[in-house]
């Protein structure tokens, strides 16, 4: 009972969908893909994301999620949706910060050695970040943030459920504009997990009228 409480605590800290929604201008539209991993002591995962932007605010996509736990012995894939929104924008001369508010679900299940093994968890994150310029090709941002989730997992009728709140910073280097990457570390109670990641943004192209 224990090692599984171990891995639905992976699955609180290590949200791997990412919505970029911050990386778009103001009023600017178009998709965004990403992928990247997470791990802890025990245990492991990878994800990919992609989503779209509406006019820089409002970003609507998903993920898939492959979680491993080795002390447990098996795998399980998980998909679901996502839901992000940039509720400040940056502006140097009123605005220091971008804020922004997501918010995203996972479902998965399988069958292992004849066990049947479901999950599902939601999250909610708000994250606070600054948008440093270091040349015409190359910015940094840092950010911070809060993460309420809950899940719950069964494995063969042995059901675990847990919810709580973890902290995360991060750090993301823009290249071109476009290419994103970055290493993020979260906390929940005395558990972390690290996680880093990448992705491309394909702004939408303005059409001249």
């Amino acid at each position: 009972m224990k090692k599984l409480a171990i891995f639905v605590v992976l699955i609180l800290i290590s949200n791997l969908i990412f919505a970029q929604t911050f990386l778009f201008n103001e009023n600017e539209s178009g998709f965004d893909i990403g992928a990247g991993f997470a791990s802890t002591s025990s245990a492991s995962s990878v994800g990919l994301s992609a989503g779209y932007t509406f006019n820089g605010k409002l970003n609507v996509g998903g993920g898939v999620g492959f979680y491993s736990f080795n002390d447990l012995g098996f795998n399980l894939t998980t998909i679901g949706p996502s839901v992000s929104f940039l509720a400040l924008r940056q502006k140097e001369q009123e605005m220091p910060v971008s804020v922004t508010v997501s918010g995203s679900y996972q479902l998965g299940s399988q069958t292992y050695m004849n066990v049947p093994i479901s999950m599902n968890s939601l999250a909610f994150t708000g994250t606070i970040l600054r948008s440093i310029d270091i040349n015409d090709n190359f910015k940094i941002i840092p950010a911070g943030q809060i993460q309420w989730s809950s899940a719950s997992v069964d494995v063969g009728g042995i059901i675990v459920n847990n919810s709580s709140v973890s902290f995360a910073i991060e750090g993301i280097a823009v290249f071109n504009s476009k290419f994103y990457a970055f290493p993020k570390i979260s906390f929940s109670g005395g558990s972390y997990s690290f996680s880093a990641g990448f992705g491309i943004i394909f702004p939408a192209k303005k059409t001249i009228s």
